[in-house]
C-alpha cells in the first residue's frame, strides 16, 4: 500500500513544485485575453503582427509565417477581453488539392483541422482556448504548433 501512495505524493509534490515554480516566475494564469496582450507576445516572438477589427468589433492580428499569411480570430470577447481565439491561414491556388489530401492531412495530424473553402482552396485553422486558464509559457508554445502545422501544411499542398 505505501509503495502505492508514495509515487502519488511524490508526482504531486513534483505539480506543486512546478505551479510554484511557474508563479515565481511571473508566468501567470490567464483566462481571457485582450488582442493588444496577445499582440505584444507575438512581437516578442519575433513576429511582426499587426492588429485590427472584424465586423463585430473583436480583434484581429495579421502577421506572416515563413512568409505566409496568418490572422488570428478572436472568440466570447466581452470588454475587449476574450476567452479563445483562433489561428488560421488560407491559399490561394491554381492547382488545387484533393479532398482526399486535405482529408488525409485531417487524418494524420493533430492540433490543426484543414478544409477546402466553396473555390476549393485550401485553409488550416487551429483554435486556442484559455478556459481553466493558461499561462504566457503555454501561449507562446501554441505560436510555436501553429508554426510548425502551418509550415508542414504548405509544404504537403504544394507537393500535392
Amino acid at each position: 500500500m505505501c509503495r502505492r501512495i508514495l509515487p502519488g505524493l511524490f508526482l504531486l509534490g513534483l505539480a506543486l513544485a512546478a505551479g510554484a515554480a511557474g508563479a515565481q516566475s511571473g508566468d501567470t494564469v490567464v483566462t481571457t485575453l485582450g488582442g493588444r496582450e496577445l499582440l505584444d507576445l507575438l512581437r516578442d516572438q519575433g513576429v511582426a503582427p499587426e492588429l485590427g477589427r472584424d465586423s463585430e468589433g473583436d480583434p484581429t492580428i495579421s502577421f506572416k509565417v515563413e512568409g505566409l499569411k496568418c490572422v488570428i480570430f478572436f472568440y466570447n470577447c466581452e470588454h475587449g477581453r476574450c476567452r479563445s481565439f483562433k489561428y488560421a491561414s488560407g491559399f490561394s491556388m491554381k492547382k488545387k488539392p484533393s479532398l482526399a489530401a486535405v482529408n488525409a492531412w485531417n487524418r494524420e495530424r493533430r492540433f490543426a483541422r484543414a478544409f477546402l473553402d466553396d473555390e476549393q482552396d485550401p485553409h488550416l485553422q487551429m483554435d486556442v482556448d484559455l478556459d481553466g486558464g493558461v499561462t504566457r509559457t503555454h501561449l507562446v508554445e501554441t505560436l510555436s504548433t501553429w508554426r510548425a502545422v502551418l509550415t508542414l501544411f504548405a509544404e504537403r499542398i504544394a507537393s500535392e
